[in-house]
């Protein structure tokens, strides 16, 4: 058996590692290429005539992986397994469709490939145009995938419940019901609230992008602000800017707490505390009891 020379033996060693680092780094730049826009397919959803970007239109496959279209009408598509395949999407729009066919199918056949692109054009059967989300997450999160819209900063909330709007002290306030968290499957159950100027969009036309400013905590994270004694969700409505006995204007709502399944066992007025940035309790005005089941009628609705 023939041995290596110091010298070889170095030289192989060498080798193996540049070897080895041209692996890791061909591995690692393919791991990159996979979010970058040359690897993803772009479907615009346009609404048919005006061209008008279409957000909440869902594209199914045949193997029920569903994309859905953002503030932008894009959707970036990115399954391996169907690139460069004809591939059958249903779409589906609450409000927009697309013809169907000899089944009774509405959908349309395209062909992905990575860095391709495609355009789906939809019927609008609805009088009023979609223009975009106010909330939840990823509003422009499939725009964001081919680098654009990167201005645009997430407000920690996924969901939230209702709308309550109320012009006061030359803001907008706006408050929603229980909202979804990414921390946790359950988030906050006191109302959340933001604020927006008293016009907040330069124009009805999309894509949409309304900013809010968001009541949060120390931690910049989005908080409730109005949770009233007592066990359970706080839910405000009937907002409304009213001036008191001084003349100055005051936010107020009212309140009800709600146990077990949306059991109401208690309805109040409170009133919004400008230097805490919360509504608090000025009165109670009804009790759920044996002998007092109903509620009274009160303020309340949009």
């Amino acid at each position: 058996m023939k041995l290596l020379s110091p010298f070889s033996s170095r030289l192989l060693q060498r080798i193996t590692v540049l070897l080895l680092l041209f692996a890791g780094l061909q591995a690692a730049l393919a791991q990159e290429k996979e979010g970058k826009p040359e690897s993803l397919f772009r479907i615009d959803v346009v609404e048919e005539g005006s061209g008008w970007p279409v957000p909440l239109v869902e594209l199914r496959t045949t193997h029920n992986v569903r994309f859905v279209s953002d503030n932008r009408g894009i959707i970036a598509f990115d399954l391996p397994e169907l690139m460069g395949r004809d591939t059958w999407f249903s779409v589906k729009g609450h409000g927009y469709e697309v013809k169907a066919d000899g089944f009774g199918y509405r959908g349309v056949k395209l062909k992905p490939t990575p860095g391709g692109k495609a355009t789906v054009t939809v019927k609008r059967r609805l009088p009023a145009r979609r223009i975009g989300r106010l909330t939840g997450g990823g509003l422009f999160g499939e725009s964001q995938r081919f680098g654009l819209e990167q201005d645009w900063e997430e407000s920690g909330i996924l969901g939230c419940d209702s709308v309550q709007v109320a012009e006061h002290d030359g803001k907008i306030f706006w408050a929603w019901g229980d909202t979804n968290l990414p921390r946790y499957p359950l988030g906050l159950f006191h109302m959340s609230s933001a604020t927006t100027g008293p016009a907040p969009l330069k124009s009805f036309e999309p894509p949409l992008r309304l900013r809010f400013d968001y009541f949060q905590d120390a931690d910049n994270r989005v908080r409730s602000v109005a949770e009233m004694p007592g066990k359970g969700p706080t839910w405000v409505s009937g907002y409304v800017s009213l001036p008191d006995q001084n003349g100055r204007s005051r936010l107020v709502g009212t309140y009800v707490k709600v146990r077990k399944f949306l059991e109401v066992y208690e309805t109040g007025l409170c009133v919004w505390n400008e230097e805490k940035s919360v509504f608090v309790k000025h009165r109670t005005l009804w009790t759920k009891t044996a002998e007092d089941s109903k509620p009274p009628r009160v303020p309340d609705g949009h």
